[in-house]
C-alpha cells in the first residue's frame, strides 16, 4: 500500500476476521488515525476494494484507556489478539469469539494480574473454535482421568492416561497441580482463581502446556509474550 496507509486486521461481530486499509492513516492530519488505536471497539464504514476493503469512517464505541500504559496488560492483549488471529479464518462468522475477545479486553483494561485471564481465554477460545481440550477423559482409551501425572498428547489432541502414553511419544507430562488448575479454570472461569496465588514455577508450567497444545494446532509459535518474558528474565524488579 502507500507509505501513509495502514492495513488493519479487524474482528467483526457478523463478518468474522477481515483485513482493511485506512488510507492516509499515517499522516499527522489524518482524521481516522486517532480512533484506530489497538484493541478499540469501533463502528466502521468500509467500502469494497479490489484487494482490501477501505475504512472510510470510524466511531469509537469502547476505548481501551489504560492498556498502552501497562506493559504486562498490553503484552497479554497482544497475545489474545495473536491467538485469535491464528484460530479464526478470514470472513467466517464467529460471534462467540467476538463476544469472548470483547469481554477479555474489557477485563484487561482494569487493574489486576492478566495471567489467569489469558489462560481462561485460551481454554475458552479452544472450545468455541472446535479444539476443546478434554481434561476429564483419556483421549486414547476413553476412561476417566484420575489424580495422577497424565500426558498432554500432541498427535492425539487430548490428555492421555499413563497406559496410553506410548500412543504419543512427543507428548508432555502434566503434573497433578497443572491439571487441577486447568480444570478449575475450565469449570469456574477466572473469577474464583483470581483470588488464588499460583507459584511462578507452576504458572510457567501451565502456560507452557497450553502453548504447546495451541502451537500443535496452529502449527506455529506465538510471539506476543516474548518481550514480556525477556523483561522479566533480565530485569526481574522492573514494574510491568
Amino acid at each position: 500500500m502507500g507509505e501513509t496507509d495502514r492495513v488493519f486486521t479487524l474482528l467483526t461481530r457478523d463478518r468474522g476476521k477481515i483485513r482493511a486499509v485506512a488510507k492516509g492513516a499515517r499522516k499527522p492530519t489524518s482524521k481516522l488515525a486517532p480512533a484506530l488505536d489497538y484493541f478499540n471497539r469501533c463502528r466502521m464504514i468500509l467500502s469494497r476494494g479490489r484487494d482490501l476493503d477501505v475504512i472510510t469512517s470510524v466511531e469509537v464505541l469502547d476505548r481501551r484507556e489504560t492498556l498502552g500504559e501497562r506493559v504486562n496488560a498490553f503484552s497479554h492483549a497482544c497475545h489474545l489478539a495473536e491467538v485469535t488471529g491464528r484460530f479464526v479464518p478470514e470472513r467466517q462468522d464467529v460471534p462467540e469469539v467476538y463476544q469472548l475477545l470483547s469481554a477479555a479486553l474489557q477485563e484487561l483494561d482494569r487493574p489486576g494480574e492478566p495471567w489467569i485471564l489469558a489462560r481462561w481465554y485460551e481454554l475458552a477460545l479452544l472450545a468455541v473454535t472446535g479444539y476443546r481440550l478434554d481434561l476429564y477423559r483419556c483421549a486414547g482409551c476413553g476412561n476417566e482421568l484420575v489424580a495422577e501425572p497424565n500426558m498432554l498428547g500432541i498427535q492425539s489432541g487430548g490428555v492421555l492416561c499413563p497406559n496410553c502414553w506410548p500412543l504419543d511419544p512427543n507428548g508432555r507430562v502434566m503434573s497433578i497441580n497443572v491439571q487441577k488448575i486447568l480444570r478449575s479454570i475450565d469449570r469456574n472461569g477466572m473469577g474464583e482463581l483470581s483470588r488464588v496465588s499460583i507459584d511462578p514455577a507452576l504458572a510457567g508450567e501451565i502456560e507452557a502446556t497450553l502453548a504447546l497444545y495451541m502451537r500443535s494446532i496452529a502449527e506455529r509459535d506465538f510471539s506476543s509474550l516474548k518481550i514480556l518474558r525477556e523483561i522479566r528474565e533480565t530485569a526481574p524488579y522492573f514494574d510491568v
